[in-house]
């Protein structure tokens, strides 16, 4: 299957549109379960659906991540909060090492990757929120034609 070109709001669309039919199939558990946890997972889906391109220096959830790390740094030391400073150092490190480490459409556009960032998901947020984030990954792999690719 071949590529089809896709940007930033093409691969947010197709990232709900997968998460609204995996929705749909745990329809029962999510109403259930329901939460302010699944509310978070709600607004994980787009970043999830654009985190393959976190290889590539001019895509938006590059700069995204640099501002988010940036914010937390800052709120982090001006209110003392190690956490905060913790996740941001830790998104501005993982951003970074992407950018400049890994090639476009090399490492992060790989099932593994995606199983690889979606881990800290299921354990914070349950197995279904951890589904849903993989598949709007995998929404993304699959838009780029990158179906079966492990690496």
């Amino acid at each position: 299957m071949g590529r089809l070109n896709m940007n930033w709001k093409w691969h947010i669309t197709m990232g709900i549109l997968f998460a609204l039919i995996t929705i749909a199939i745990f329809w029962q558990s999510l109403i259930k379960d329901f939460s302010y946890l699944t509310l978070f997972t709600i607004i994980l889906v787009p970043v999830y659906a654009l985190l393959p391109d976190i290889d590539h220096k001019s895509s938006k959830i590059t700069w995204v991540f640099l501002t988010l790390s940036a914010l937390l740094l800052v709120i982090g030391v001006g209110l003392s909060q190690q956490i905060a400073m913790f996740f941001g150092l830790g998104l501005f490190v993982l951003t970074l090492v992407s950018v400049f480490i890994f090639k476009h459409r090399g490492l992060t556009h790989s099932i593994t990757f995606g199983l690889l960032v979606s881990l800290p998901i299921f354990y914070f947020l349950g197995i279904t929120a951890f589904f849903l984030c993989f598949v709007a990954y995998y929404s993304h792999l699959a838009c780029d034609g990158l179906i079966l690719k492990w690496k």
